[in-house]
């Protein structure tokens, strides 16, 4: 066929298209990157939230072993459990499609 041009991931009719897909293919590898850049992020918020959730639990035991009240830091500790856990579903998501 005279009329058709490979251009690497895909073909376009030749001396028209050819231009114009390779753009969208560009565009779509861009996405890929952007995605797996999005997924390290989540799993690095994701440990961060684990953290500050530790943090929150230690620092409250620590204050009620030395008899002061430190109650007032459980929900932040629960909430932080929440957005790990939000997070962290994130990253199934991201890999679940890196993987199709």
């Amino acid at each position: 066929m005279d009329c058709v041009s490979d251009v690497g991931n895909g073909v376009a009719c030749k001396g028209k298209c050819e231009a114009e897909v390779q753009a969208v293919n560009q565009m779509i590898q861009l996405g890929i990157k952007r995605r797996n850049i999005a997924g390290n992020y989540y799993k690095k918020i994701t440990v961060l939230w684990i953290l500050i959730s530790l943090a929150a639990f230690v620092t409250s035991l620590l204050l009620w072993q030395s008899g002061r009240s430190g109650f007032g830091l459980i929900p932040i500790g629960v909430a932080a459990l929440i957005g790990a856990f939000f997070y962290g579903s994130m990253i199934k998501k991201y890999s679940e499609k890196s993987e199709s």
